[in-house]
């Protein structure tokens, strides 16, 4: 079949290059890829690397901000992100406004900084208006972990993914704050300098 591999050689399946010992292994498809004599079983649930707004360590979330939320599935040697199904992935229960392929992080780097390192990442955007919604309540400084959910294509078996990460809560009360106490006091202060001249 022309994988360099012979029944001799413990191919156990003569008639497909894909199949020869050593060869990526399916899980849970029923055919034993690598002839080692069984389908590999596939886990009740993988971790996956997640990075919010890739290269900010604090993982702001602006809770007055409309657009987009970043989002990135990391790509490692031992995992592939286009083995996800996309229409599956949920983060705090909301579905993702678009995606793309990219290589734009290193899992093992100080808030995934290094970039690239050769593995395709999955970029998310989500609506953060609806993640918002979702979180509910939250004070300025909170540090919340958002969890995203999904499944693997179901011709590789379905298996559910999982992984989180930290965010930290930002309030725009907080920079307003800064401004409009500020105005009676100005006021005041005009009006002092007013007596005084008068005076």
């Amino acid at each position: 079949d022309g994988d360099g591999y012979t029944t001799c050689g413990g191919d156990c399946d003569d008639t497909d290059a894909d199949i020869h010992p050593g060869a990526a292994e399916i899980c849970g498809d029923g055919i034993d890829q690598d002839c080692d004599g069984a389908d590999m079983v596939c886990p009740s649930e993988i971790d996956v690397m997640l990075d919010i707004r890739p290269g900010s360590c604090r993982n702001p979330l602006n809770v007055a901000a409309k657009g987009v939320l970043p989002v990135v599935i990391l790509g490692t040697e031992e995992f592939d992100v286009t083995s996800i199904q996309i229409e599956s992935l949920l983060l705090a229960g909301v579905g993702p406004v678009h995606c793309s392929l990219e290589d734009v992080g290193t899992p093992q780097s100080p808030c995934n900084s290094e970039m690239p390192d050769g593995y395709l990442d999955l970029v998310l955007q989500f609506d953060t208006r609806e993640v918002v919604a979702q979180i509910g309540t939250v004070q300025d400084g909170d540090v919340l972990m958002l969890q995203i959910t999904g499944n693997l294509h179901a011709e590789l078996g379905g298996t559910e993914i999982v992984g989180e990460a930290a965010i930290t809560v930002l309030k725009r009360s907080r920079a307003k704050g800064l401004v409009f106490p500020l105005f009676p006091l100005i006021v005041g202060l005009a009006t002092i300098r007013r007596g005084r001249r008068m005076s």
